[in-house]
């Protein structure tokens, strides 16, 4: 009786032990950035990010709407469709199912009617992070705008709103600082 109940435990501290190893290797998300800001009426928007850090565990996001508002967004195959202009909330959600973690991130996406070309490229100008507890930076490649950081870590939280002027026209976006 005393060796099967031995070599029983050994068994067990055993599979501890190396599930205790297999946890240690776990890289959690910290943060998924990159995500689009903007989204036209009508045009379909490929949702994609990146995830933080670069050697996370777990980097597949599913993707659902918190709050279409006024926009009859819906989600088909990570790409999202609208139908009227308004402010869409989109819940990104990793799980990281071997500890039973879930990370999970909402994006403010201001969905807006094409009016020209200049809009287009006025459309594009991504904002991210949003929301942000500090820096934001702004890029469009079409107007050479990369790299461009904003510091609003010394405001107070709440909804803020960021004016772009470029020689194309102007564009608002609307930013939350958490």
């Amino acid at each position: 009786m005393k060796k099967v109940l031995k070599i029983t435990l050994l068994l067990f501290l055993s599979l501890f032990i190396s599930n205790l190893n297999l946890f240690a290797q776990i890289v959690f998300v910290e943060d998924i950035t990159g995500v689009p800001d903007t989204a036209i009426v009508g045009k379909p928007l490929s949702l994609t990010g990146t995830v933080m850090p670069e050697n996370a565990t777990h980097k597949n996001i599913t993707w659902s709407i918190s709050d279409a508002g006024t926009t009859e967004a819906t989600i088909i195959e990570n790409t999202l469709h609208t139908n009227s202009a308004g402010t869409a909330i989109l819940t990104a959600k990793i799980d990281e199912t071997l500890v039973g973690k879930t990370f999970t991130k909402n994006f403010i996406i201001e969905v807006t009617e094409l009016v020209g070309i200049n809009d287009l490229v006025l459309a594009n100008i991504k904002i991210y992070p949003n929301p942000t507890t500090g820096e934001l930076r702004i890029e469009n490649y079409e107007l050479r705008i990369d790299g461009v950081v904003l510091d609003i870590s010394h405001l107070l939280a709440g909804v803020y709103f960021v004016k772009i002027q470029t020689e194309t026209g102007e564009v608002v976006r609307k930013v939350v600082k958490q």
